[in-house]
């Protein structure tokens, strides 16, 4: 199994001011360098997530890791796409037209879009219907409204629901 590095950046304000805003600080640049494992990136709003982590993802692919190879999970659908943006647009700048295709189609998003794309790219091997859809909150809603009902309606449930209430006394 491969190490883990956790590293927790200062948030902008309280840490380390680089000297242009080009220059990542000192704390930025261990986690764009960092090798050898997997990297889990913790700070708060202005610490320079995004920045280190496409920087990093660049870095990776410089060295000829295929940015198809490359797994950037994130914790908001805004964040991901800015940072997948900011990485197409770094290869575009470059002249790096592959990089930047395959960079359009790199694991660039949140845990749950990750993990929706992995079973939607082998729906077989997770024993899933192919054609199966993530359920948004209004029919998450409705599905939760319709089992508490259906729950409410079987006899067993309502001949026991006080003692169910009991055991919480």
């Amino acid at each position: 199994m491969s190490d883990v590095l956790h590293l927790t950046l200062a948030n902008a304000s309280s840490g380390e001011v680089p000297a242009s805003a080009m220059e990542p600080t000192a704390e930025q640049q261990i986690a764009i360098a960092a090798r050898g494992g997997n990297l889990t990136l913790s700070a708060g709003a202005g610490s320079g997530k995004t920045r280190v982590l496409v920087d990093r993802f660049v870095a990776l692919a410089e060295e000829g890791v295929s940015p198809t190879a490359i797994l950037a999970v994130t914790y908001t659908e805004k964040a991901a796409a800015e940072m997948k943006q900011r990485i197409v647009a770094r290869f575009t700048e470059r002249g790096e037209h592959e990089m930047r295709r395959l960079a359009e189609s790199a694991y660039i998003s949140t845990i749950h879009g990750f993990c929706a794309r992995l079973l939607r790219e082998n729906p077989i091997a997770a024993r899933l219907d192919p054609s199966f859809s993530v359920m948004d909150d209004l029919t998450r809603g409705i599905f939760l409204d319709e089992q508490i009902e259906a729950m409410f309606d079987d006899p067993w449930f309502r001949a026991n629901v006080a003692s169910f209430a009991r055991d919480f006394d």
